[in-house]
């Protein structure tokens, strides 16, 4: 009976020891994953324009204007842009978009990618690169041809081993349409993660210019020289200069939409030299300054403190309650 409990016990905490490491790569994982833009030195700020004073498109379309005459008028901006919603944000849109002449196959599901709406300057702000063709510029405004950037996904996926720019797409599903509005790809861009950063995230996406689809959700977004979160009072000033009852919300620079704070405590090593550690309490209260999760791996991870625990061992319990987000361990004790 004891033989069996033991055996028991040590299959337990291999199982628990096998998940712990599971977990750590996936963090190791999750951390190499390239989002597919470049979030160090982007500031975002978002407005919600009120429905009474912007019914209008000429009229939003004046505070975008302005706005990002205002904002790039600042010491320290190299580029900024607007669209309706910035990665890792709560505001998400896939919508479905067909290539004209192409018949889906038998039982092949219609792709419905991620829709944004950028203006002149978003790529270059978000640090999406260009692959092929153009992207927005003076040139695309309400009564030009209307045009659509695509990624890489959803050019490869409707044109593999084609050149996709001069291809028209329609957002509909065009054999249900009696006078489809089709869009002429004017550009190719990288794909990049909006939701999450996973590997197999990628949907594809496709960007409508800011002229031709407008939104009263205006997220801005500003690419700058220097350190952005030093920015943030000016980038204020210059949303209330141009309206001052449209004040911005969620204004944080990109890395911290994409950051954690991560403690590690050595149950099976040790660091040496002169060196000091930050308490959890301590790193909980500067992530969540932040608004960024604190993750703590506590190692073995005991629910509660008995005897046979090392000394200086964190309880999940007291993790928890320090402020960690996130707790893993390996749970062996």
């Amino acid at each position: 009976g004891r033989s069996l409990l033991v055996a028991v016990q040590v299959a337990f905490a291999f199982v628990l020891l096998a998940g712990a490491g599971l977990l750590l790569t996936s963090f190791g994982r999750l951390a190499a994953v390239d989002p597919g833009f470049t979030p160090e030195g982007v500031l975002t700020a978002t407005v919600s324009l009120p429905e009474e004073r912007y019914q209008e498109a000429v009229d939003i379309r004046a505070f975008v204007d302005r706005l990002l005459e205002e904002v790039r008028a600042l010491a320290g901006v190299a580029a900024a842009g607007v669209t309706d919603s910035v990665p890792f944000s709560s505001y998400f849109n896939a919508s479905v978009i067909s290539p004209e002449g192409r018949t889906p196959r038998p039982g092949e599901s219609v792709l419905a990618p991620i829709q944004r709406r950028v203006s002149a300057g978003y790529f270059e702000a978000a640090g999406i690169p260009l692959l092929q063709g153009r992207t927005f510029d003076e040139r695309d405004t309400a009564e030009s041809q209307q045009v659509v950037v695509v990624d890489r996904w959803l050019a490869d996926r409707y044109w593999p081993n084609e050149n996709p720019i001069g291809r028209r797409l329609c957002a509909c599903i065009p054999e249900q349409e009696e006078d489809p509005e089709w869009r002429t790809v004017v550009g190719v861009v990288g794909e990049i993660r909006y939701a999450e950063l996973d590997e197999n995230e990628v949907q594809g996406a496709y960007y409508f210019p800011w002229t031709q689809a407008l939104n009263r959700r205006v997220s801005l977004t500003v690419r700058t020289d220097g350190d952005p979160a030093a920015l943030v009072p000016a980038v204020r000033e210059a949303i209330l200069a141009v309206d001052a009852s449209a004040p911005p919300s969620d204004v944080r620079t990109m890395t911290d939409r994409v950051a954690a704070v991560l403690k590690v405590h050595p149950s099976n090593y040790r660091v040496v030299g002169f060196t000091a550690s930050a308490s959890a309490a301590e790193l909980a209260k500067l992530a969540h300054r932040h608004d960024v999760p604190f993750l703590y791996d506590v190692g073995s991870g005991s629910l509660r403190h008995t005897p046979g625990i090392p000394a200086g061992e964190p309880s999940v319990g007291e993790a928890l309650a320090d402020g960690a987000d996130l707790v893993t361990f390996s749970g062996d004790n």
